[in-house]
C-alpha cells in the first residue's frame, strides 16, 4: 500500500466475497478499496471515488478513525484496514446488501 511503515501483507479475496457494507472494529490509519467496476466508497461522511480501467478500480484514505465508523460502497469491494496500534494490516470483512 505504499504507506511506508513496513512489509504487511493481506489476500485479495475474489469478487464473490467483495462487500458493499463494513464497520470498522478498532482504531485504524488506512483504508484501502479496490473492486473490479468503477463506482464510489463513502466512509463516514466522506465519499471517495474507485479510479482505475481495465477492470481494477481503486481508492485509500489515511485520514484515521475508530471503531464503529460505517463504510458503503456503490458496488461490491475487497478492503483492507491498517490498525493505528501497530501498523498490522488486515482484512475488511463486511456483508453484501443489494
Amino acid at each position: 500500500m505504499a504507506d511506508g511503515d513496513g512489509g504487511d501483507s493481506t489476500p485479495f479475496l475474489p469478487p464473490s466475497l467483495f462487500s458493499t457494507e463494513f464497520v470498522t472494529p478498532i482504531d485504524w490509519e488506512l483504508l484501502a478499496f479496490v473492486s473490479n467496476e468503477p463506482g464510489t466508497v463513502t466512509v463516514g461522511a466522506v465519499t471517495y471515488t474507485l479510479a482505475g480501467s481495465g477492470g481494477v478500480y481503486k481508492t485509500r484514505t489515511s485520514d484515521g478513525g475508530g471503531p464503529g465508523v460505517r463504510i458503503l460502497s456503490s458496488v461490491p469491494v475487497w478492503a483492507m484496514m491498517e490498525s493505528a496500534v501497530d501498523d498490522d494490516e488486515q482484512l475488511l470483512y463486511g456483508t453484501f446488501v443489494l
